[in-house]
């Protein structure tokens, strides 16, 4: 007979909790109970999951829990973690908890790990807006990787989980989350960055087509490249190639039209310029005067408080 699958209790019925607790559903993973702060996201979340317990209170969580998912706010682990671990009724040997931060490591759960749990943190290498409803986000996950991290024990209990999530995974040492979840952060939310500059100046430019139309596929073809050969094999423009003038117009242009924008573009030049020379597409001489070209447009930029964001 197959092995019986652990009862699932989920704190946290945003997205990431909802997302998960609707891909272990599918998997038959029993869900016995959900806790938000918010009531209707509780009942929401359990209806979707066959769930006959939801909860604002985690002391409401169900005796039977095996399978426990912290999916809360980084900042709320550690103290959840603690009240979950005063619920008298719940069997803390047999559970394994997890919680889903980037950041941070299973050390947070050390309450549940004093009363018996095995604790491990198991974070999702993806994004998951709060815009879009969690049955959509649902295919986002699969065939995605997980970042864990753990003792021996709960690294096994882990890597089963991803294993049902349908994804993949890689092992983070404790001391690396903070650079591991740097990368995810610059993998993601400052991508959005750079992209929002692009919306940025061409509405500067007035287009009169969407500009995801118009730019869209240089950066679909640039991620391509990326992906398929390397970060500095895909160089192309004026900073790869050395032109001082062209980069020189670029900061008199952005102080006319959006100084605003003069050190994001500064900055990310001179990245550019040590990923050129690193690559030895770049000269040790170029570099140098493409660096301080782009520092004296950042000290010479206009105040921007005076811009309209």
């Amino acid at each position: 007979m197959p092995a019986r699958l652990p009862n699932v209790s989920v704190i946290g019925a945003g997205p990431v909790g909802s997302v998960l607790a609707l891909a272990l559903h599918e998997q038959n993973y029993p869900v016995v109970s959900v806790i938000s702060r918010t009531g209707r996201d509780a009942v929401a979340l359990a209806r979707a999951t066959g769930c006959k317990r939801a909860s604002t209170q985690i002391s409401d969580l169900s005796p039977a829990t095996e399978l426990l998912l912290l999916t809360v706010g980084d900042g709320s682990i550690a103290a959840v973690a603690k009240e979950a671990a005063a619920v008298k009724r719940l069997k803390f040997p047999k559970m394994f908890a997890v919680h889903c931060s980037g950041a941070y490591g299973s050390d947070l759960l050390a309450p549940l790990r004093r009363k018996g749990a095995t604790v491990a943190s198991v974070h999702p290498v993806q994004t998951f807006p709060a815009s879009q409803k969690p049955a959509r986000l649902r295919s986002k996950i699969r065939g995605i990787y997980y970042g864990i991290e753990g003792d021996a024990g709960a690294l096994k209990k882990a890597q089963e989980l991803v294993t049902a999530l349908g994804g993949k995974f890689i092992v983070i040492p404790a001391a690396m989350k903070p650079l591991y979840h740097v990368a995810s952060v610059f993998a993601s939310n400052y991508l959005i960055v750079y992209l929002d500059t692009v919306a940025q100046l061409s509405e500067k430019l007035g287009l009169t087509v969407p500009w995801t139309d118009v730019f869209g596929p240089l950066m679909a073809q640039t991620m391509e490249n990326v992906l398929r050969d390397s970060p500095a094999e895909s160089l192309t423009g004026p900073v790869v190639r050395g032109d001082f003038d062209t980069i020189r117009l670029h900061c008199e242009t952005l102080a006319k039209h959006a100084p605003q924008l003069i050190p994001i573009y500064a900055m990310n030049g001179i990245e550019l310029a040590r990923t050129a020379r690193r690559s030895d597409r770049l000269s040790d001489e170029s570099y140098g005067t493409l660096v301080e070209t782009l520092q004296k447009a950042i000290a010479s930029r206009p105040e921007t408080k005076k811009v309209k964001r």
